[in-house]
């Protein structure tokens, strides 16, 4: 174990290592443990998967009621689960011993990139242990980059353009004089 735990520190970090061989027990425990929360998360998902589609004819909110009061877990983290267990499925737990539950939740929300997710599942299968932090990497190496302030800007100009268009095309045409000269108008202003 501590082979594993080298890979993440410093050359000077590693002469600590000492340090944790009294505890390596634990750590192995703590390990087992956290294989069996991804298991369990995914059983738990899959349930409340269950009990939406049930509940979900009745329209009124009532699953998240449900979720909170009677499972006494968070919306947010029954979604989470939900999530996991849709995407991982059975196939989740033969990855369990490799991936975080955090992990398997970040890389089982709608967001996260399916080339992100298809990357930390790849990596987990060749044994390599998928962290939150190594997750969060993962994704952000292949979520797009978001819109420059320019693009934005010039995006909703355009689409302004194209509404203002559309209203001038359905105007009779003795109302065009006037609205170009509130345009006109409008434009000075901005300007």
């Amino acid at each position: 174990m501590a082979g594993k735990l080298s890979k993440t520190i410093t050359k000077v970090e590693a002469k600590q290592l000492d340090l944790f061989a009294p505890v390596e027990a634990h750590a192995e425990r703590i390990d087992k443990a956290k294989v069996g929360m991804v298991k369990s998360a995914l059983l738990i998902g899959a349930e409340l998967s269950k009990a939406q589609e049930k509940l979900s004819k009745n329209k009124t909110g009532i699953f998240k009621r449900w979720v909170e009061e009677r499972c006494g877990l968070s919306f947010r983290t029954g979604c989470n689960m939900m999530n996991a267990a849709s995407v991982f499925g059975r196939n989740g737990k033969k990855f369990s011993p490799y991936i975080s539950d955090s992990s398997m939740y970040l890389l089982a929300a709608p967001s996260t990139p399916r080339e992100a997710l298809d990357a930390a599942i790849e990596r987990a299968g060749a044994g390599e242990k998928i962290t939150h932090k190594l997750a969060k990497e993962i994704v952000a190496e292949f979520k797009p980059e978001p819109p420059t302030k320019a693009f934005v800007l010039e995006t909703a100009e355009n689409e302004l353009v194209d509404r203002v268009h559309a209203m001038l095309d359905k105007w009779p045409k003795q109302h065009l004089d006037r609205a170009k000269h509130w345009l006109s108008q409008i434009a000075k202003g901005v300007a």
